[in-house]
């Protein structure tokens, strides 16, 4: 609900913030058990002809470039499936996430991503991480990034829903590096619990400045395209990450920031 009234402040009242948190917690139950059944070939299946794809042309066409495909997303709707329609369909794709260093945790969720059956890069070491990325690039592989978490470290502050925000700026990075096209990804739920995989043009840009300059800049651009499709689907976001934790130095500096204190 913090997250709600940072987002949204008076543009929604509260009885409109709670339905939203209400639904929010139901989509992310059928999440879960949608991921947990994706174990689980027949399930999977079902699940993967459940999926409607939209603009598949576009990805086809940054496709025929031969650079690969930075495919840009964020935790909206059950984003953990998009990749079994994707190479449903005949791509190669890779999901880049973060690894565990806790044995536990990592011995867990390598093991359900595994028999889930997608490809991962993880970032337990960023520098294999970058060189496996350039790598599926140079493939003309489709590289998935999500883009909307906090960054604790080395992030860039750009806007997102009017509040300056630490984010990932490898997209960017990686784009600028390689030359392959940014495409925004988004897996829909839609209301008979079917989903909807919208594949948009890539991101247009022109940026004149410098490296750190044009990072920034299509950062921005990348944030702005998530909070878009956050405004139309609220509901299907992840509310309960700490999106506006890290602050920057001159807020935290001035020691009376209620975003720092609070959330």
């Amino acid at each position: 609900m913090g997250n709600l009234d940072l987002a949204f402040g008076s543009e929604k009242n509260r009885k409109e913030k709670l339905e939203i948190y209400r639904n929010f917690n139901i989509n992310m139950v059928k999440n879960f058990l949608e991921m947990i059944s994706s174990l689980h070939n027949r399930k999977q299946r079902e699940l993967i002809n459940s999926i409607q794809i939209v603009g598949k042309e576009n990805l086809d066409a940054s496709l025929q470039k031969g650079k690969g495909v930075i495919a840009v997303s964020a935790h909206l709707g059950n984003f953990t499936i998009l990749g079994l329609k994707l190479m449903n369909n005949g791509y190669c794709f890779r999901n880049v996430v973060r690894g565990f260093t806790d044995p536990l945790r990592k011995h867990v969720y390598e093991k359900y991503r595994m028999k889930q059956g997608q490809s991962f890069i993880f970032t337990r070491t960023s520098n294999q991480a970058l060189k496996n990325i350039i790598q599926a690039l140079r493939n003309n592989e489709v590289v998935f990034i999500i883009t909307d978490e906090n960054k604790r470290h080395g992030g860039v502050f750009v806007n997102f829903f009017n509040r300056l925000a630490s984010t990932n700026p490898g997209p960017a990075i990686i784009h600028l590096r390689t030359g392959a096209e940014m495409v925004p990804m988004f897996l829909i739920r839609k209301p008979d619990n079917t989903h909807m995989l919208i594949i948009e043009p890539p991101l247009n840009f022109n940026c004149q400045g410098n490296r750190q300059v044009c990072v920034k800049e299509i950062t921005s651009l990348i944030t702005q395209k998530i909070e878009d499709y956050i405004r139309k689907y609220p509901s299907q976001w992840m509310w309960n990450h700490r999106r506006w934790h890290t602050r920057p130095r001159e807020e935290k500096d001035q020691g009376d920031n209620p975003i720092y204190r609070k959330y």
